[in-house]
């Protein structure tokens, strides 16, 4: 007997539990009050065999862009499956399949297959892909999860670069895990080497490079940078110790300089000789009273140096000094590019000594050697011999 003993009140009942493959006959027999009436045979016999179907799956709207979880928070995806006999159901994360633990768990149903996540993390977020299959064939499907967090720290190294005396230029490449969402800023911090406090040096640096200026010279600092966004921030990258001076030294000390041409009112400065054996170093050179002269030295340094004169220890303006004085003193005004120099306003009658030293972004070099004694006078002009007479015993010369 199919229904209870007491009967049904409806024309239509569903027989459940029976086999597959088995032939199956029924009837029906009515019952009231008085008793049970004859039997009534359903025609024909019926084989009873199992509906096959395809397997399948369908994800929600949302499913199908992403699901976005909170670092920490719990993840349930559940997905609705069908298909005759069950599908066997696999699930997949970044084309790995998926390893259940006590955190991850996958449970499957008749019409359902659910993944569920606990307190997750970042490493959660990838692709999960779901395949159900059974005889009839396959389907799959994908799910991307992203977790959102504060970002992994910015991918070092940090390059150091355009180093001066003042000022260093910083870069960086964005992190890796940016958490889910975009890098709102950066934070960048600097600290004395010598010391173990950091200072904010910018909190809202937008890109990922920054010049930091207004350094100490001479000291060694380090550097550290975050990366931003709407949860957090992340750990810090550190960079190296760096020096806050320039990359090339202060220029070698000019070659020596000699007067090439001089009345008493100049002194005229020209290219040094090529060497020191050079004749020129071994002149005394007489320079008439009123008359001028001038030096020239050449310098050395990366990048190209700028030129200026010294008396004594003490920068001057293009130096000079009468050889009786111990003190030098300034001969140029303004700043000299070039390795040439006219020295005006000298003392008729004085010896006078030179020297030149370089300089260029990194300092001003040692002073060059001294120069030959100079007689501020005039020159002598050219002489000649006129004919002379036999008769006459004297050379008559003309100046």
């Amino acid at each position: 007997m199919c229904t209870p003993p007491t009967g049904i009140v409806n024309t239509k009942f569903t027989v459940t539990k029976l086999l597959e493959k088995h032939e199956y006959q029924f009837r029906v027999c009515a019952i009231n009050k008085v008793g049970i009436g004859e039997h009534a045979d359903v025609p024909g016999k019926i084989l009873l065999e199992e509906k096959l179907e395809a397997p399948d799956l369908e994800l929600d709207a949302d499913m199908r862009k992403m699901i976005n979880i909170r670092v920490g928070y719990d993840l349930k995806i559940e997905v609705p499956i069908a298909g005759h006999p069950k599908p066997i159901v696999t699930w997949t994360k970044d084309g790995v399949a998926l390893k259940q633990t006590t955190r991850v768990n996958v449970t499957d149903s008749a019409h359902n297959t659910t993944l569920t996540i606990k307190d997750s993390t970042r490493d959660d977020a990838g692709m999960y892909s779901i395949n159900v299959t059974n005889a009839l064939g396959s389907k799959d499907a994908t799910i991307e999860v992203i977790t959102l967090d504060k970002p992994g720290p910015p991918t070092g190294p940090v390059k150091l670069e355009d180093i001066s005396a003042e000022s260093i230029t910083l870069s960086w490449e964005p992190p890796t895990y940016t958490g889910g969402c975009q890098i709102s800023n950066y934070v960048v911090e600097k600290r004395d080497t010598t010391t173990t406090n950091w200072m904010v040096v910018s909190a809202t640096v937008a890109r990922t490079t920054l010049k930091i200026s207004n350094l100490k010279t001479g000291a060694e600092y380090q550097f550290r940078i975050y990366a931003e966004n709407r949860y957090g921030k992340s750990y810090a990258i550190v960079s190296e110790p760096v020096v806050a001076q320039y990359p090339f030294q202060e220029p070698g000390p000019p070659g020596t300089p000699f007067v090439s041409s001089y009345t008493k009112d100049y002194m005229d400065e020209v290219v040094p000789p090529k060497s020191e054996t050079d004749p020129m170093y071994n002149q005394t050179l007489v320079i008439n009273a009123g008359e001028t002269f001038s030096l020239e030295a050449s310098v050395e340094g990366k990048p190209i140096p700028t030129a200026q004169w010294f008396k004594g220890n003490v920068e001057v303006e293009n130096s000079m000094k009468d050889r009786n004085s111990i003190l030098w003193q300034r001969v140029n005004k303004t700043v000299i590019r070039a390795t040439h120099f006219k020295v005006t306003n000298i003392n008729a009658g004085l010896i006078y000594e030179f020297k030149v030293a370089a300089e260029n972004a990194a300092g001003i070099s040692a002073f060059s050697k001294a120069s030959d004694p100079v007689l501020a006078i005039d020159a002598c002009g050219e002489f000649q011999v006129n004919k002379i007479p036999r008769k006459n015993l004297g050379i008559e010369i003309f100046l």
